[in-house]
């Protein structure tokens, strides 16, 4: 094509002898049509290079991901006011990417989660054609896609009926473990440390065996992006990075709870991006 010929004129200029390229993204048919007609050059892979610059974001940026928050948390209020016991999960989901669409935002920034009762025990559940209204419980997860591409994702849990006193009590420890992880977000923090905060008061509690995913991660131009906050990343935490913060109980057969929000770690601590209710009687909703 036009752009790998002119990439190899710009190396035959430039006399590069060492040249590095995303092995993450870079299928083998691209490397070998670039490699060819430039043998003088040394190509060296640089998987992870790039995602690890991105990391830090800039005020732009940071603007940007407060954009798709707010886009996000709009749809959420404007589909959750409207929530009828006979609508499905997948049409809560369609509602949802359609708002963000309505609001301005390029849609959602992952196909969204939304779980009833014990299907919330799945921590990656698709969407089913499953009236909301069958149990007391909804769990959605969704994110909104800013204009220029970045990311937001966000978890709230609804209580919509009766709701045993087991998974009330389960929805405020998960709540109380975010909020105990959240308060220990700042620069220099190791994110293990931050991970091992949540995962100490769900354990304590009795229920580690059912907190079986890392605690958060980076959001940004992807929606999966680093850093990770789980047990095996010891690297520090940055001003300027943006993680989630996701803790969850997950009892199979049950039901499950994650509380999910959008945090900036700041010079002098963090910032909580997300504003949307949490506590247990702001999670209570009216089905029409």
């Amino acid at each position: 094509t036009a752009i790998i010929s002119s990439i190899r004129k710009v190396l035959r200029r430039c006399r590069c002898r060492e040249v590095g390229f995303e092995s993450n993204s870079l299928t083998v048919d691209l490397h070998c049509s670039l490699v060819e007609g430039v043998d003088d050059v040394h190509w060296i892979a640089c998987g992870g290079l790039v995602e690890r610059l991105r990391m830090v974001k800039d005020r732009d940026e940071i603007r940007s991901i407060r954009k798709a928050v707010m886009l996000a948390e709009r749809a959420f209020d404007t589909v959750r006011s409207g929530l009828r016991g006979i609508d499905q999960e997948r049409t809560v989901a369609h509602a949802i990417e359609n708002e963000i669409r309505r609001f301005g935002g390029r849609g959602c920034s992952f196909s969204p989660i939304v779980a009833v009762g014990p299907r919330a025990a799945l921590p990656h559940a698709t969407v089913e054609d499953i009236p909301i209204g069958e149990h007391g419980l909804l769990l959605i997860d969704w994110g909104a896609d800013s204009p220029d591409g970045y990311k937001s994702d966000l978890t709230r849990v609804l209580h919509t009926g009766k709701i045993s006193p087991k998974l009330k009590r389960i929805y405020q420890l998960v709540l109380k473990a975010q909020q105990r992880a959240i308060e220990a977000i700042r620069p220099g923090a190791k994110c293990a440390d931050v991970d091992a905060v949540a995962r100490k008061v769900i354990a304590d509690a009795g229920f580690d065996k059912y907190f079986g995913h890392g605690l958060g991660h980076g959001i940004g131009l992807d929606i999966h992006e680093g850093p990770r906050l789980s047990a095996a990343n010891s690297e520090p935490l940055k001003a300027g990075m943006v993680v989630t913060v996701e803790p969850g109980i997950y009892l199979p057969g049950v039901g499950g709870v994650r509380i999910e929000d959008d945090v900036l770690v700041t010079r002098g601590g963090h910032e909580v991006l997300t504003s949307l209710p949490k506590d247990w009687d702001g999670a209570a909703t009216q089905l029409g």
